[in-house]
């Protein structure tokens, strides 16, 4: 909802008091056009949970590929590799995985699972990508890109409640294709190919989907729509390529993209997590390359780290690869982890000896003048002041503040949500 003077405040979040509006210098930046997706960059780096550590419902699938969700679930896509000549490497077998929202993944226990094994007409596509939820479907993106007999990227669509396979959607002109995103608002599809600078945007035939969803070979129609060039910060058009791309995920309400791109043998200029405004499709934020353990890489906003260690050993990825994300707000669900971003990360051991590990981050610095332990924003580390945190935060992102009595005077000069984490409430200003 919005007050009067154009400050946000959530429902349901508790409020902050008319002090406020007495301490703060610049009221005016605190308002928004577009409010719910001004706040949804996540640039602060939470835990790493799973950290290395086996999934064993992947029954032997250990190579992770793609998260996604529903309401209430996970689901993650995975398959074991096998070579399909040359360069070209796939999957032996692969799968999808449901475990609802309250599961700690390394020890979850799967609702429900499809295995290629259990369609051998879909057997043919050797690898599955980053995958998505929408109206009720999995998408999954399927190729069998360098093996014989060579088709079109495919989208393949899964319902939710039971995972058997509905049907499918031919993406023409696609060969290979690694992952896809829904957008949450329109419906459309988004994908791409490696080595690109933009993006491509299709529609698949929702209304045919709806009406047959009890179907289980459904040829379902897929029109491509037409590029979305991915531009810098200032505008202009990247000079290098996205290589190795791994995942993408939508915002909530569609107003900021997350892109995932990587690879296992080497470094490249653009690798790491982008985030893009989706009205101008400029860059928001990357991620800085920086291991979970060391000191913030970074002296700007927040704590936007990601990493992952690249190696070969005569020709084959013995090293740590990005493979997929999902956008989930967690921090009302009953889950073991925390956050709005979720971002795999594989580890290449070989010999189905494969460890996952899951990066978080969040919109939200933490503020709390009863802390009295470590302060960096994090939940249970809050801040002690609010200009503490306020320092901190990028354009756009949010602050959650226990309610007491905060004695100090704000200026506000970037975008910024203020939360009451509780009941009760929370006073900014100068005591007597």
């Amino acid at each position: 909802m919005r007050d009067q003077n154009h400050r946000m405040f959530p429902r349901n979040a508790g409020y902050v008091t008319a002090a406020l509006s007495l301490a703060v210098g610049v009221i005016g930046a605190v308002s928004l056009v577009r409010a719910e997706a001004g706040y949804e960059s996540c640039f602060m780096f939470l835990w790493c949970d799973p950290h290395e550590e086996k999934l064993g419902f992947l029954d032997g699938n250990e190579q992770i590929q793609g998260l996604a969700h529903d309401e209430n679930n996970w689901f993650i896509s995975a398959g074991e590799y096998m070579h399909c000549g040359g360069s070209i490497w796939g999957h032996m077998t692969w799968g999808i995985w449901k475990l609802p929202v309250s599961s700690a993944l390394t020890g979850g226990t799967p609702i429900q699972r499809f295995l290629v094994s259990d369609r051998p007409d879909l057997q043919s596509y050797f690898h599955i990508g980053d995958i998505d939820c929408f109206n009720g479907f999995v998408l999954a993106p399927v190729e069998n890109y360098g093996c014989a007999p060579e088709t079109s990227g495919t989208i393949l669509f899964f319902d939710t409640a039971d995972l058997h396979c509905v049907g499918k959607a031919v993406v023409q002109g696609f060969r290979n294709f690694g992952w896809l995103a829904v957008h949450p608002v329109s419906g459309e599809v988004y994908v791409s190919e490696d080595s690109i600078t933009h993006l491509v945007r299709c529609w698949v035939d929702w209304a045919t989907l709806l009406a047959n969803r009890s179907q289980t070979n459904l040829e379902v129609a897929c029109t491509v729509l037409g590029p979305v060039p991915l531009l810098q910060s200032d505008g202009t058009a990247f000079t290098d390529t996205f290589s190795c791309t791994q995942g993408g995920a939508f915002s909530e309400s569609g107003g900021v993209f997350y892109f995932l791109v990587g690879c296992c043998e080497q470094v490249r200029p653009l690798d790491g997590i982008h985030v893009f405004d989706t009205t101008t499709w400029r860059e928001l934020a990357r991620s800085h390359r920086c291991h979970e353990d060391w000191p913030p890489c970074n002296s700007d906003c927040m704590d936007f780290r990601y990493y992952w260690q690249t190696e070969t050993t005569a020709g084959y990825c013995t090293g740590s690869e990005p493979e997929g994300l999902d956008y989930w707000d967690l921090e009302d669900k009953p889950s073991p982890y925390g956050g709005q971003l979720h971002v795999g990360w594989l580890d290449n051991d070989g010999g189905r000896q494969d460890d996952v590990t899951l990066w978080h981050y969040t919109h939200t610095l933490r503020v709390d003048a009863a802390n009295t332990g470590a302060q960096d924003g994090r939940p249970n580390r809050g801040f002690r002041l609010v200009g503490q945190a306020y320092d901190r935060i990028c354009d756009g992102t949010s602050i959650k503040i226990r309610p007491n009595f905060y004695n100090e005077t704000l200026t506000l000069t970037k975008r910024v949500r203020l939360i009451s984490d509780g009941p009760g409430v929370v006073t900014i200003g100068r005591g007597p």
